[in-house]
């Protein structure tokens, strides 16, 4: 999912990324950038010296262990629940396996993964039996469809992606 800015559409269809183009305000003004801090910080990564790399492993360390510490989101207050899930799928997917996350929790990549999973799964549950409780906000339902599109294109777990699919398809049905 993606607005008319598009810049990490782009990116991860072409592998360029590129933040000098015109920018455009639309409704959704969570998915409005052309300059993606996060995306920087991992292609840039590798350039970064040793003490800078442990400040960013010290925040992504921080950010798992902040995902994990409310698990009381309602599965009802759909954006932030659907951001929570793809947050911890895209984290255990992605980061090295060779320690853990979550400062004191203690966690693997592949636990992240699958509280996300399991996250999703409950989620589509959820609107399978009651519907999306959020839909029609310029801001809730761009974060959802960001989230669902992320989840349909980058996750490894197939079943996941075609379930994203299934979602997607239904929120635009709304």
């Amino acid at each position: 999912a993606s607005d008319k800015n598009n810049v990490l559409a782009d990116f991860l269809t072409t592998g360029v990324y590129d933040r000098n183009r015109p920018f455009f305000t639309t409704i959704s003004p969570s998915m409005d950038i052309l300059i993606s801090s996060n995306l920087e910080r991992m292609l840039y990564y590798d350039r970064l010296d040793d003490v800078n790399k442990a400040l960013l492993d010290d925040l992504i360390d921080y950010s798992v262990y902040a995902i994990l510490d409310d698990p009381n989101i309602a599965v009802t207050y759909t954006n932030i629940y659907v951001m929570r899930a793809w947050n911890l799928i895209a984290l255990g997917e992605t980061l090295p396996a060779d320690r853990t996350w979550g400062r004191s929790m203690n966690v693997r990549p592949e636990e992240l993964a699958g509280e996300g999973y399991r996250l999703f799964r409950d989620w589509m549950a959820e609107i399978r039996e009651n519907g999306i409780h959020e839909h029609n906000s310029p801001t809730y339902t761009g974060v959802q469809a960001e989230c669902l599109g992320y989840l349909a294109k980058y996750t490894k777990d197939e079943a996941i992606r075609h379930e994203a699919n299934v979602a997607l398809e239904y929120l635009s049905a709304m």
